[in-house]
């Protein structure tokens, strides 16, 4: 696992675990306790997860065409 991996996984589960308390069990399902602001956490790190995930695709594909250019060149 990269470096950048698990620094991306820490910042998820410090999220996670700041909102944590703010959650109880209610007959087997999760259920919010009314912390005020814990929606609105919730979706501005959903938006920035999801800002994350778009910028690694991209660098995914310019990865896979820098791949796709190489194997065609002749070994140096």
């Amino acid at each position: 696992m990269a470096v950048a991996d698990i620094g991306c996984r820490l910042i998820v589960a410090s999220a996670i675990a700041r909102i944590l308390h703010c959650l109880h069990d209610n007959d087997g399902r999760t259920v919010s306790s009314g912390c005020p602001g814990m929606t609105a956490h919730l979706r501005r790190e959903h938006d920035r997860v999801t800002a994350e995930i778009a910028q690694l695709q991209g660098s995914r594909q310019v990865l896979e065409t820098m791949l796709a250019v190489g194997s065609e060149l002749p070994p140096a």
